[in-house]
């Protein structure tokens, strides 16, 4: 359970503490993990807020508390690290440490006021309110979407467009290859698909590259504009990357046919590759 869905699941009042397991009719020890006293449950993680150590750091003037924006946060992520502590403790028997709690609280406050700086209009949260009134957060976060137009585009006059890709199944597991070639006026030239047996995505596209110049060599294609969704194998196979040994065999036997023609290897977006990566999936499948 990550940040957001605990926060959601705070306000709402229903963080799976013990009283609420047992209100579902699961009977548990009710001792709190935290002070050994007071039952385990929502309103004594608030009173554990309110009282104690947590209520003396918390007022004291701190640099990364300035802001009213951290100072409204900072309640959310004091009750985070606090369910954090209940469940080390309560699961693995990890003793509660308070100052461990507040120097991850303040790193927290930290790497947002950081975040913030970043920011044109400064102040995340510049709107007044309290976060955990009425049940209701105020933060709202803000998502960018930039979109990009894919389609396939036929290659220059002379040349040959190879779409090649590799999947497998677990990665490492059932892997297969597959691809296709198109002239400079989009028909097909060949389409392949092939089994590899057990291995990773990266050998199977590597295995995929080398299969489908074997094929280019066969049909006397030495102009070719290779294009693959996977950045890693094209940076391997332009030189830009310094790969593992484990890459060699199949690297070298690439090199083998790029000196009997012009192959220039080009990154594309996945959804660009679709006929390619339907093609190693029936491979895959073999």
């Amino acid at each position: 359970m990550g940040m957001e869905i605990f926060s959601w699941k705070l306000l709402h009042g229903v963080v799976p503490a013990d009283v609420n397991i047992q209100a579902k009719g699961i009977y548990l020890s009710s001792r709190c993990n935290c002070c050994s006293e007071s039952p385990n449950r929502i309103p004594h993680l608030q009173a554990l807020y309110v009282a104690g150590r947590w209520n003396q750091w918390w007022p004291a003037p701190t640099q990364v508390c300035s802001s009213k924006s951290n100072r409204r946060l900072a309640p959310l992520i004091i009750f985070w690290e606090i369910w954090k502590a209940r469940n080390a403790c309560h699961f693995d028997g990890t003793p509660v440490l308070v100052p461990a709690a507040i120097g991850q609280i303040s790193w927290w406050l930290s790497r947002i006021s950081s975040a913030q700086s970043k920011l044109p209009n400064k102040g995340l949260c510049s709107s007044s309110g309290n976060y955990f009134a009425g049940g209701q957060s105020k933060l709202r976060a803000q998502r960018h979407c930039r979109f990009q137009f894919v389609r396939w585009v036929v290659p220059s006059s002379g040349w040959f467009k190879l779409n090649i890709d590799g999947s497998s199944c677990g990665n490492p597991g059932l892997s297969g290859g597959g691809g296709l070639c198109r002239n400079d006026s989009g028909a097909l030239i060949f389409a392949f698909y092939v089994g590899y047996g057990m291995g990773s995505n990266n050998r199977a596209e590597l295995r995929a590259v080398r299969d489908s110049l074997s094929l280019c060599r066969s049909f006397g294609l030495s102009t070719v504009e290779v294009e693959t969704d996977s950045k890693l194998v094209a940076n391997m196979l332009n030189g830009r990357s310094h790969p593992s040994w484990i890459w060699n065999p199949w690297l070298k036997r690439i090199k083998n046919f790029k000196r009997l023609g012009t192959f220039v290897f080009i990154v594309i977006p996945r959804e660009g590759n679709a006929p390619a990566d339907s093609l190693a999936c029936s491979g895959r499948d073999l």
